[in-house]
């Protein structure tokens, strides 16, 4: 099996073939200068689970996997920027299409040919894994969302679903235990539960009711 190792001096891939030389692959570039586009993509990586019966993914299956090590003898100090995989936009010239989706980063399900689904299913799933060694969460979040640009954004978070609920949410935290956003309240308020949050640095709480109205 090739085996592929980063060469940050050459800026590509090293491969260490036991049957050949060492192949150094440069990044590469594609320039697309057609007045009308058609469908194009520069990596189309095509994975299809074609056993004709029930099977099992003893493990995963995924048609692309990255993944970024930092091993127990290293220390990451400074700015130091890692992504196992990133997904970037850069517009320099003027985006005004009528298109509904222009973005770094897409998760997308095709359905439209599905017999039936009821195992858990999601376009886009944040996972901070099994376990977590030693270290301490003060510092990590599921999901980031940032603008720190000077451009005011629409919103940070923009939903338009057919479902259910508008959130679905826990706090077992896969059996660690409850009750840490999720409140019980004995207020005379008529709150049933309410959900932490922080403001600015502050912690405050939103009423929930479990009548509509």
């Amino acid at each position: 099996m090739p085996i592929f190792r980063f060469d940050p001096q050459k800026y590509g891939v090293v491969y260490d073939g036991q049957d050949g030389p060492l192949l150094f692959l440069q990044q590469a570039g594609t320039t697309l200068k057609n007045a009308t586009q058609a469908t194009y993509r520069a990596v189309d990586s095509e994975l299809i689970l074609g056993y004709a019966g029930s099977t099992t993914v003893s493990g995963s299956a995924t048609a692309v996997r990255g993944n970024l090590t930092v091993n127990a003898a290293t220390t990451i100090t400074g700015a130091s920027y890692l992504y196992g995989v990133q997904g970037k936009l850069t517009v320099k010239g003027t985006l005004s299409g009528s298109a509904e989706v222009s973005c770094g980063l897409l998760g997308q399900l095709d359905m439209s040919a599905a017999l039936g689904i009821t195992a858990p299913l999601a376009a886009i799933w944040a996972d901070c894994g099994a376990t977590a060694g030693t270290v301490t969460g003060a510092n990590i979040d599921a999901v980031v969302v940032y603008n720190t640009t000077a451009a005011k954004i629409n919103a940070a978070l923009r939903v338009d679903t057919n479902s259910s609920y508008f959130m679905d949410l826990s706090d077992e935290g896969g059996g660690h235990g409850a009750g840490n956003w999720i409140i019980g309240t004995a207020k005379g308020s008529g709150w049933d539960k309410s959900l932490k949050i922080k403001l600015n640095g502050t912690a405050y709480y939103i009423p929930c009711n479990s009548a509509a109205s």
